[in-house]
């Protein structure tokens, strides 16, 4: 996850999208596990995943999973995120 963050711009070095913001729409929690629903948004100003920069600003959707053992250690992280605003049709 630390490489994704660092492709996207949170690592505070050159990434696909700046000026983010990370906006929280919905947090579910149960026994062994946090579920975040939100939407990262910024202006789209680098490569990202082979999708070239389009220079708009962009809120893109996500998920997120974190679960937890039985000591409250996080044991793993999964991250859903809808790239299709960075998508231009040409």
């Amino acid at each position: 996850i630390h490489y994704a963050h660092g492709l996207i711009g949170f690592s505070g070095a050159d990434g696909a999208i700046e000026d983010l913001q990370n906006n929280i729409d919905t947090e579910h929690f149960t026994e062994n596990e946090i579920v975040v629903e939100g939407r990262l948004c910024g202006k789209h100003v680098g490569d990202f995943q082979g999708i070239e920069a389009t220079g708009r600003n962009v809120e893109l959707p996500f998920i997120a999973f974190y679960h937890f053992d039985k000591t409250d250690k996080l044991v793993s992280e999964r991250v859903v995120m809808n790239l299709g605003a960075l998508i231009v049709e040409r």
